[in-house]
């Protein structure tokens, strides 16, 4: 009778830790592991950002859309690679911050915000970005889908911070790969992401320039 009990116990026990892991993983502890791995990166410096870009640019496979894969629980355990860190982005409507990363990835993605295009430039062209959706609405590009016409974009390499204006909100089909080229005369960011959990169709936040602040006079004023 005892041994019945335990085993029944054993059972119930497995099957409630397979019930509520996922959810803990999503909502708990991969948000802690990433804002803890976030932060470092956002100790660097533009001397890092800089350095980074021209180290990082020289590696094959920075751009290799086929190894890019969903998250899944496992993927909050991410090892990141100070190398790729080439600055930072900021919604602040929908309480995003993030690392932007060189190159377009798995390992890049599963981590950070990734750069579509290998000579892409801030404040200059079509700056696109990529980020993965997430089961967790807070984290990585999940809150971009709550963005409303207007809002601010800021993407920073800590020298200046490009402030861009929403203009337009699209889904479009994976193939689309049109929205992410320049367009003539338009200084302009994009944003893309999955919308739909199957993967199989994008969002895309497009915004234009706005403004060009340097970064010292912001991060002056926030210490008076």
């Amino acid at each position: 009778m005892n041994y019945r009990i335990i085993m029944a116990s054993l059972f119930i026990l497995t099957g409630l830790t397979f019930l509520f892991w996922q959810p803990a993983m999503n909502h708990v502890i991969g948000p802690v592991i990433m804002k803890q791995a976030h932060e470092e990166l956002f100790g660097l410096t533009h001397e890092d950002y800089r350095n980074n870009r021209e180290t990082v640019a020289l590696q094959e496979d920075l751009f290799d859309y086929d190894s890019v894969d969903s998250l899944n629980a496992l993927s909050v355990f991410i090892d990141l690679n100070h190398e790729h860190a080439i600055g930072e982005i900021m919604i602040p409507s929908v309480d995003v911050h993030l690392p932007v990363l060189l190159g377009t990835n798995h390992e890049v993605l599963k981590a950070g915000i990734g750069t579509m295009k290998p000579d892409q430039q801030m404040g200059e062209g079509n700056y696109a970005l990529a980020g993965h959706n997430s089961r967790n609405p807070n984290q990585l590009f999940a809150p971009i889908r709550y963005m409303e016409i207007g809002d601010e974009i800021h993407v920073t390499d800590k020298d200046m911070i490009y402030v861009y204006r929403m203009i337009s909100r699209e889904i479009v089909d994976p193939d689309r790969i049109d929205v992410i080229e320049d367009v003539d005369g338009v200084v302009m960011v994009t944003l893309v992401s999955c919308y739909s959990a199957d993967g199989s169709d994008r969002i895309i936040i497009q915004g234009e320039l706005a403004e060009t602040i340097s970064y010292a006079s912001v991060s002056r004023n926030k210490e008076k």
